[in-house]
């Protein structure tokens, strides 16, 4: 990660310009610049501990205002170690950062106009000792796990397909409760 700038001088013998040519590196993968005025898909796929998850991100038409994407406005997606999110009440399967840039400058916490998609399938490998049918997208508020403003649309438990929306981006964490067994042993009171 980081910046660097250099300048150029072109010239055909009669004509002479010069610029200069800034590049900002982040960790991460980095998506095509958005178009406010089109409806685009990110698909980031073989993420995840087990490479198994793929994460597609739509973003409809005028979820970007068009002063944020008059000039480069794009996404960058970072997967996260889930074992370092770990709290007391949540497991994770899968973590991730999800950001926006313009020109470079990331728009900490940028919210949307409208809600984007976000659909994640995954392998059971993923969920391992967690009950797949709670599985749930949180996002990180600087000092707790929430699921404000994330709605889930739709959860395909055969196919291994999730379906949120969100107006935010930040860091998020796809968790469910973990699989408990409980174990019922007779009591024998001898005379």
């Amino acid at each position: 990660t980081g910046t660097t700038t250099f300048s150029y001088t072109i010239s055909d013998g009669a004509l002479t310009d010069s610029g200069t040519v800034t590049i900002v590196v982040t960790g991460g993968v980095a998506s095509d610049p958005v178009d406010a005025g089109s409806d685009m898909e990110i698909v980031i796929p073989e993420t995840g501990t087990h490479d198994t998850i793929t994460n597609t991100i739509q973003i409809p038409a005028g979820a970007v205002p068009a002063e944020d994407a008059a000039d480069v406005f794009t996404l960058v997606y970072r997967e996260v170690d889930n074992t370092e999110l770990a709290d007391e009440t949540h497991a994770f399967a899968y973590a991730f950062d999800l950001d926006a840039y313009q020109n470079g400058t990331l728009l900490a916490d940028y919210s949307f106009v409208e809600p984007i998609t976000m659909t994640l399938t995954y392998d059971d490998s993923d969920l391992k000792d967690m009950d797949e049918s709670s599985v749930a997208l949180y996002y990180w508020d600087g000092s707790q796990w929430q699921q404000d403003g994330i709605v889930l649309v739709h959860h395909d438990m055969d196919n291994n397909e999730i379906v949120f929306t969100l107006a935010h981006l930040t860091r998020f964490g796809l968790s469910a409760d973990t699989t408990t067994f409980e174990l019922f042993l007779p009591v024998v009171i001898a005379p």
